[in-house]
């Protein structure tokens, strides 16, 4: 049985994020850093200082995955960690000022990019890809999938 992939919906959001990546990469190349790290830079310094944990649920990441981003970003000297202050056990995770320019410098470059892709994508459906995105990401479609799973699974 032949089946054509773009019916596949797991292929095509793959493929389309392989597509935006690349067109991010490409703009934000200049300040050093890949359109992946710069989404990290930018829940970090959403969150304010936010847990390993925190931040990886928050981008929806395996915390293995994110470690090991983290640890890059760390190398690099664009984050640092630092002990809890409520939790000494606890980590949390911070901009230092390096990474704080790093990430301004690659803002003002996403931000140009944002533009252009909703030029040409336009802008309804930009709007309509986001209403799309936050039903996919939201924790009311994660419900619905685990249910939908529990039921295939239980024997009729």
């Amino acid at each position: 049985m032949r089946i054509n992939p773009d019916i596949c919906n797991n292929g095509l959001l793959r493929k389309a994020s392989r597509r935006v990546t690349q067109f991010y990469d490409g703009r934000v190349a200049s300040s050093g850093l890949k359109s992946t790290q710069l989404v990290i830079l930018m829940h970090i310094d959403f969150l304010r200082e936010p847990a390993p944990k925190t931040l990886a649920a928050h981008m929806s990441m395996d915390l293995s995955a994110l470690g090991h981003s983290l640890k890059l970003l760390e190398r690099g000297g664009l984050i640092e960690m630092l002990a809890d202050l409520e939790d000494g056990r606890a980590r949390r995770v911070r901009l230092t000022g390096k990474g704080k320019e790093k990430f301004a410098q690659a803002m003002a470059l996403w931000h140009s990019a944002q533009i252009d892709l909703e030029k040409a994508a336009g802008k309804q459906n930009i709007h309509q890809l986001h209403a799309l995105l936050g039903v996919l990401v939201s924790d009311d479609f994660e419900r619905a999938l685990r249910e939908i799973e529990t039921d295939a699974a239980v024997p009729r």
